[in-house]
């Protein structure tokens, strides 16, 4: 048995074979079978435009008169050399020429000289082996925006980068031709379209021959390609497009890739409009080349490690060096990155996922930092309300199809998600964070469709007060307009309050911007060196828990009320100390390490006092003035005025504004009620 050609093809069997070689040159020898043969479409582009010039033989003689026989010899075979790569250059344009007139046909016959080159039909594993395609790279030349995309090009190739935001499972059967008997007249009949009509009778009870020799059939999985929805300021265009054979189930959801293949236009059944579909010729995984460390990047992070005895001081002072200050910040950024320790208990499981909120007042570099985050880590998603994108799982058209379609908190899994303008975000999707963020799934039942979702997904997020500025006197919560439930999710929350400053330090803070130190930035080398870190797996010993216990103990100590740090404070220590561990290289939680986790935390509640328990939306000095309240309600009787309980109490030098949000706060809880108007009774 032979593989062959059809005769007028068989050009492209010795194009197969130079293309294998050194640029066509002929140091031809049979090919062995390869995972990847690369058709590099720029390549072949820079060698289309080979146009060298050659001297005719009067001027070769010319040239050639001083020269010895050696140097004529060496001088001819240049030219021959010089003929050859010209001759090549004309048939790769040509080849190019054909690409473009009719991409799928040219790739498929390229692919049937591929599999005469290098297959043997005589190996033991032939029967098994599966034959070798080119896999297109760099198809610039058809390289069209997903937003662009328009009927003119119906038939065409293009090239498209965007996010995989969902894949069918399990993959569905694509027929070209169909084998059909009619189960009243028993004709037996073909259509490369679905039918419930004999072609013969024309009753519509008609089976479809599955199994039949004749059907033809091929396996494929629907997907739906997304712009990269970071810098968009309007909803993210998408494409379904088909993965077919070796391309089935190589991907997953939130996959940033490159895909080439060409157009088709389907019609929506019973409408008067269509919608597109990709079909893939050619995927690359972009994330495949985001982080590699050479043995180069190896030693220079150890030297690093060797000058810096506190490696997260020093890799936060390369962190974005365009935001002045915010130390605290960057530190818990990269701890972030590098990621806790997943515990897995007999009952259940506590995430290793750190969760920070940077909150407060608008021109802090909130957002600059979300935008920093890709700089450190490899699977990095920023949203904004802006954007339109959904934050867990949606349903949405796929072809004629609904869907459940993943949003950033899915596509982002084993990365982080960065959420701009949360307290903006639809509460039906904030909702949808608190199991994803405390247990790493999501599950959604819509329309009809159910499904389970992974989302082992740090969150790092921003909001803004709801009047642009925060005053801290007040119910926290309600100024973010972000539920208390939800603010108990984040391990950090940093609080950009824009204090008043002196003439002096305004100065100062100036000049910083205006003459920033030598910008020592190191995206490349932060990556690298936190996706080393994240492979450690450092574990507590019995001196560490003792520590982070005492850590605990003194936090909750030290709060006004609390009742406020609970256990979850607790394991958020944990978690940024096993973190902080990981930046040392180390498989051991040590007491520096704790430290980092500490001082941290200290820095996150510093601008609420201690008082962890605003963020469930009252203040230990709110529960005071609700205290008095209970106090001069008894006092002053059963019923009572609201303008003389605000008398009252401002006689004890409380404001009159915290008075009367104390009271709708326990109208709210139901503590009070108003069975008249100005009138208050206890419950």
């Amino acid at each position: 048995m032979t593989l062959t050609l059809p005769n007028e093809n068989k050009w492209m069997y010795d194009f197969v074979r130079d293309l294998l070689t050194e640029n066509g040159k002929r140091s031809w020898k049979r090919w062995t079978y390869s995972d990847e043969y690369l058709l590099d479409i720029e390549e072949l582009e820079t060698l289309a435009k080979s146009d060298r010039h050659i001297p005719d033989k009067a001027e070769f003689q010319q040239q050639s008169l001083m020269m010895t026989p050696a140097q004529v010899k060496e001088y001819a075979d240049y030219i021959a050399e010089r003929y050859h790569e010209n001759q090549w250059g004309m048939r790769v344009q040509m080849f190019l020429q054909m690409l473009d007139k009719n991409f799928a046909e040219t790739l498929k016959t390229l692919n049937d000289a591929l599999a005469v080159a290098v297959v043997d039909v005589n190996d033991d594993q032939y029967e098994d082996f599966h034959f070798p395609e080119f896999k297109v790279v760099n198809a610039n030349r058809y390289s069209v925006p997903i937003n662009a995309v328009t009927p003119e090009h119906n038939g065409n190739v293009v090239q498209l980068v965007g996010t995989l935001v969902y894949l069918s499972d399990p993959p569905e059967m694509e027929y070209t031709n169909r084998v059909y008997q009619c189960n009243s007249c028993s004709s037996v009949f073909e259509s490369p379209e679905a039918t419930k009509k004999c072609f013969d009778c024309g009753k519509e009870s008609v089976e479809f021959l599955e199994d039949d020799p004749n059907t033809v059939g091929r396996n494929f999985q629907k997907a739906v390609l997304q712009e990269n929805v970071e810098d968009l300021a309007r909803s993210a265009a998408t494409i379904n497009i088909k993965f077919y054979d070796g391309l089935i189930n190589q991907f997953t959801p939130g996959d940033r890739v490159r895909v080439t293949g060409t157009i088709t236009l389907e019609k929506i059944p019973k409408q008067n409009s269509y919608y597109y579909w990709l079909n893939v010729i050619s995927c690359t995984n972009l994330d495949d080349d985001i982080v590699k460390v050479t043995e180069n990047d190896l030693k220079e992070i150890e030297e690093f490690r060797k000058k810096n005895p506190d490696p997260l001081q020093a890799l936060a002072e390369m962190f974005v060096p365009g935001i002045v200050g915010y130390m605290e910040v960057k530190k818990a950024m990269i701890l972030q990155a590098a990621s806790g320790v997943e515990l897995d208990y007999s009952d259940r499981k506590e995430r290793g996922r750190i969760h920070i909120l940077l909150a407060g007042d608008p021109g802090k570099a909130k957002s600059q930092f979300l935008m920093a985050c890709k700089t450190i880590q490899e699977r990095s998603f920023y949203i904004s309300d802006t954007s339109k994108a959904g934050l867990t799982v949606a349903v949405s058209i796929v072809g004629t199809k609904k869907a459940l379609v993943p949003g950033i908190m899915v596509l982002a899994n084993n990365g982080t998600a960065c959420i701009d303008e949360l307290d903006k975000m639809q509460k039906e999707d904030r909702e949808g964070l608190h199991t994803a963020m405390e247990q790493g799934t999501i599950s959604k039942s819509k329309a009809g469709m159910r499904g389970i979702f992974k989302a082992n997904t740090s969150v790092l997020a921003a909001a803004n007060p709801e009047y642009g500025r925060f005053d801290l006197e007040r119910n926290i919560p309600e100024q973010l307009k972000i539920e208390a439930s939800l603010l108990d999710r984040f391990d950090l929350i940093f609080w950009f309050i824009d204090r008043p400053q002196t003439r002096d330090e305004l100065m100062q803070m100036a000049m910083k911007v205006l003459m920033p130190k030598q910008n020592n930035e190191k995206s490349d080398f932060l990556k690298k060196y936190i996706k080393i870190a994240s492979y450690y797996k450092p574990e507590l010993t019995v001196r560490s828990a003792e520590a982070i216990s005492e850590t605990f103990a003194n936090l909750k100590e030290a709060s006004a009320n609390s009742a406020s740090i609970g256990m979850r404070t607790m394991h958020a220590i944990r978690r940024l100390s096993e973190a902080s561990a990981k930046i040392r290289f180390s498989n051991v939680v040590e007491e520096i390490d704790i430290e980092n986790a500490k001082s941290l935390i200290i820095e996150a509640i510093k601008p609420i006092g201690y008082d962890l328990d605003r963020l469930s939306g009252t203040g230990s000095s709110m529960r005071a003035i609700i205290d008095q309240i209970r106090t001069m309600m008894k006092t002053l009787g059963t019923s009572v005025k609201v303008s003389d309980l605000i008398h009252n109490l401002e006689g004890l030098g409380i404001k009159s504004l915290d008075i009367v949000e104390a009271i709708e706060s326990m109208k709210k809880t139901g503590d009070l009620y108003e069975p008249s108007y100005g009138t208050l009774q206890l419950v």
